[in-house]
């Protein structure tokens, strides 16, 4: 009975609890001044946007600059990120624009993408270990349903900031790695709150590849070696699907990244962002 009434003062509690469902955005100037290239990153599940963003920063070229989508506190919706993002690169005016979706960025990524008119510029789409389908997740499907009813409240969220704060296996960090960053990012997910944990999941349970109606430049999709070995995402699927929506999709292999690390982009930057830029 103690553990019914607790989840029920909860469930009550998460409809005021973390409410917002604005994204926002986090810009990195480039370094020159002069932007020439602007890599517009769609983070993963929980990923903060702002450590993303200062871990990448110091491997960028001069004139190379970053938009960052920085997900609602509850909520992610494409059509509402399209809206705060293209003014934004219409005023820059970059020569070159790649989205980068890391991993369930990658879905977010396609979605805004699809849905955002000609932007006279030729866009690059770079997906990173990204499921097509909640089918290429790594969890059973029947897993993803309470997150479309249960949001949670501040006990649901402080059982998943103990649980998300467990030692476990982190992946190797690059020598000049800003370890500031890195720990900075591992206490943001934790306290990213119950209702950005369900609400994200309840995102990639209601994933669909539509189309596409217009071609990226050119469609790239990272891995790691020994890409079978991801812990969350079926990568072999996950290519397979892409493909057929993109068929000009060119799959890349990160050397530095185990396939046991699952999208280490604070961990190691330096390798990532070499990747994106790549052509």
């Amino acid at each position: 009975m103690t553990v019914a009434l607790l989840i029920a003062v909860d469930t009550a509690a998460g409809a005021f609890y973390r409410t917002g469902r604005e994204a926002s955005l986090v810009s990195v100037p480039p370094q020159s001044g002069r932007l020439s290239t602007l890599i517009i990153v769609f983070p993963g599940y929980l990923m903060p946007a702002a450590e993303v963003g200062r871990a990448f920063a110091p491997h960028l070229d001069p004139s190379t600059g970053l938009l960052l989508v920085q997900y609602a506190e509850r909520g992610v919706d494409p059509k509402a990120i399209r809206t705060t993002l293209v003014p934004s690169i219409r005023s820059l005016r970059p020569e070159r624009i790649i989205f980068y979706g890391a991993s369930m960025g990658g879905m977010c990524a396609h979605d805004v993408l699809q849905d955002t008119d000609d932007l006279g510029i030729p866009v690059e789409l770079v997906l990173d270990t990204a499921p097509a389908s909640p089918d290429d997740v790594r969890r059973p499907g029947w897993s993803f349903a309470p997150a479309r009813a249960y949001r949670g409240g501040p006990i649901a969220s402080g059982i998943w900031r103990l649980l998300a704060s467990l030692p476990g296996t982190r992946p190797d960090p690059e020598p000049d790695a800003d370890r500031d960053a890195i720990a900075s990012a591992r206490h943001r997910t934790a306290a990213a709150g119950m209702p950005a944990v369900t609400s994200e999941a309840d995102y990639i349970n209601g994933f669909v590849l539509h189309g596409p109606v217009r071609q990226p430049s050119r469609v790239v999709y990272l891995h790691a070696a020994n890409a079978d070995r991801d812990p969350l995402i079926r990568v072999d699927r996950a290519m397979a699907r892409w493909r057929i929506v993109y068929p000009g999709l060119v799959a890349e292999e990160i050397p530095g990244r185990h396939g046991d690390w699952h999208i280490p982009i604070v961990e190691r930057p330096a390798e990532t962002v070499a990747a994106i830029m790549a052509q």
